[in-house]
């Protein structure tokens, strides 16, 4: 294959690009690690970050989509952490230990984020996207890895399900976990949240009696 300069070029810019973007989201990160309605500024984003104000409005539309982004960025990390637990789960322990572990990680992630800002990024997310119904799908790459978690499945726990079924059952799941958290009630986090959720995942994904 003919070396091309100007690939590696893009490929490097696109590795920089990218490197910018998650530096800025982990500023904002930082700088939301609060319970205040009171939002960081622009400004203080710019001195968490290194970045200068140019820098940061190149790859963002406006300071909102910021934090909208890193609603989505933190999300995707989550959900790639969730699948490589789905993934990785092996055939001789029970649903139960899987479903534990994935609330454990739910609502850690929920837990993590000050409840200002992750409403803040909810309404940005309803607000700027082209497909805001599409909310409820980022679950979904959680589908394929739970119907092979069930075919190599050996203690007979987990309920054969078809793909359609399974859809719903997770994004369930996901409500279960999360929307304490939306609605600010009390029990958000607390081990009567973790209980509840784990014995419904278990109800929807189990087979009955287990």
């Amino acid at each position: 294959m003919k070396y091309d300069p100007s690939s590696y070029s893009k490929k490097s810019q696109q590795q920089r690009s990218l490197k910018t973007i998650e530096d800025i989201l982990d500023a904002a990160g930082k700088l939301s690690n609060h319970d205040s309605l009171e939002e960081p500024s622009v400004r203080a984003l710019s001195s968490k970050s290194g970045y200068a104000l140019g820098t940061i409005y190149r790859y963002f539309a406006s300071f909102d989509d910021i934090y909208l982004q890193l609603f989505l960025w933190r999300r995707k990390k989550t959900i790639g952490s969730l699948i490589k637990l789905v993934q990785s789960h092996e055939p001789h322990r029970s649903l139960t230990e899987l479903i534990t572990n994935i609330v454990q990680v739910g609502i850690q992630e929920c837990s993590s984020k000050p409840k200002a800002i992750l409403k803040m990024a909810i309404r940005q997310f309803f607000k700027h996207s082209k497909e805001p119904e599409k909310f409820n799908t980022l679950m979904d790459e959680l589908i394929a890895p739970f119907l092979e978690a069930q075919k190599r499945d050996q203690t007979n726990t987990f309920r054969v399900t078809s793909e359609d079924d399974m859809r719903f059952q997770v994004r369930a799941l996901q409500m279960a976990i999360r929307n304490p958290f939306f609605e600010g009630d009390p029990i958000a986090g607390a081990d009567e949240h973790r209980r509840l959720a784990i014995e419904m995942g278990v109800r929807l994904l189990g087979k009955p009696g287990i």
